[in-house]
């Protein structure tokens, strides 16, 4: 059996690209397989300016102009080139090919910030006569009067599946429950590519651009570099998405070794495969994370994570891996001292081996619906 997976594979956040390749380790398991196909039709590396570094293209400057300047016009001259662009006609041609479609991994279900996702998983759900599958995805934000397109989506699914009860709310008004609601593909990359553990002498950090002003940049700084201190840990940055997250730790990082020249400080760089993700996280004790995916690769090898709320999606992301355990406690909040004390009863490893066997469970939910 072949299934065609669509999702964001080809932007600059590389740990969409590393949920394709867990979901497609999933599916063979079951002797399928799962070819993944960038939802806009991208070429890989088409957010890089060159194949040589991840300065950022024209193309993407723009785009992300447009995203912050006007959204709106951005989101609607997107929708009239999915209509009457070339989109459609390829999505025919390679459909044609499988025995299912499935847009899965990602914050999929949106429309807002000139973003067309939604509507592309509506037009082409439409247009395949095989199972349609949406597959443990996020959802939201919407623009108003997105109802139209969030019950297409609904109505021509097969199967469908969020990522978090927050994602599961936004479709409150069609009768879905818990049977609709299913972990992360990411949480399974340790099962791909285990990391080394063997001397766990660094604090991780993850950072987003946008997030943290510039005035507040020394205070973040001095709180990582107090922590690292204090338990005698080096500091590793792991990046997950280019290039505008980099620039953000390197200021963070020229701060710190001005002031605190004594901690030893490096950058990791995480590629779209699971074996990147294991040398990134490879000895790291202890992680702080801005983006929900650098968060969910920690826990998945079993790192004491906290993270900064800078979207629903990442307290959303710790009530489903904590369910019993008040979300806020795992929330780190700018100019607050860090500490990971939540995790002194040692139930981090029984409940990702939980979520695990959820997901597994889920992909063996799918194959039934998809044999049936």
């Amino acid at each position: 059996m072949k299934i065609l997976k669509l999702s964001p594979i080809y932007g600059n956040n590389s740990g969409d690209l590393v949920i394709a390749r867990c979901i497609e380790h999933a599916f063979s398991n079951f002797d399928v397989q799962v070819d993944s196909v960038d939802l806009m039709f991208r070429a890989p590396g088409s957010y890089k300016a060159n194949e040589q570094s991840h300065r950022v293209s024209l193309r993407s400057r723009v785009s992300s102009t447009m995203q912050l300047v006007a959204p709106r016009i951005f989101y609607v001259i997107k929708k009239v080139l999915l209509l009457f662009g070339k989109d459609k006609r390829l999505f025919r041609e390679i459909v044609s090919k499988y025995d299912a479609v499935m847009f899965g991994g990602g914050n999929l279900l949106m429309n807002s910030m000139g973003c067309d996702y939604i509507d592309r998983i509506a037009v082409f759900s439409e247009i395949t006569k095989s199972p349609v599958i949406i597959f443990c995805v996020g959802a939201g934000p919407f623009l108003p009067n997105s109802e139209t397109v969030k019950t297409k989506v609904v109505s021509n699914a097969d199967v469908f599946t969020v990522r978090d009860k927050g994602s599961l709310a936004h479709f409150s008004s069609y009768n879905l429950s818990g049977r609709n609601l299913a972990p992360d593909p990411a949480f399974i990359v340790s099962d791909i590519a285990p990391r080394d553990k063997a001397n766990e002498e660094y604090l991780g950090v993850n950072l987003i651009s946008g997030y943290v002003d510039e005035s507040s940049l020394p205070s973040l700084a001095e709180r990582i570099a107090e922590f690292a201190r204090d338990n005698r840990l080096k500091i590793r940055f792991i990046n997950t998405s280019y290039p505008y997250d980099g620039q953000v730790v390197e200021k963070v990082k020229s701060i710190i070794e001005i002031n605190s020249g004594d901690i030893e400080i490096e950058v990791a760089n995480v590629e779209g495969n699971a074996g990147s993700v294991a040398t990134a996280y490879s000895n790291v004790r202890f992680f702080l994370g801005c983006r929900m995916h650098s968060l969910i690769f920690a826990l998945s090898h079993e790192i004491p994570s906290i993270g900064f709320a800078w979207d629903d999606k990442v307290p959303n992301m710790f009530d489903m891996v904590f369910p019993e355990i008040d979300r806020d406690k795992f929330i780190y909040r700018l100019g607050s001292s860090i500490d990971f004390e939540v995790y002194k009863d040692g139930k981090l490893d029984s409940e990702v081996d939980r979520i695990k066997k959820n997901f597994r469970k889920c992909v063996s939910d799918v194959m039934q619906v998809i044999n049936d």
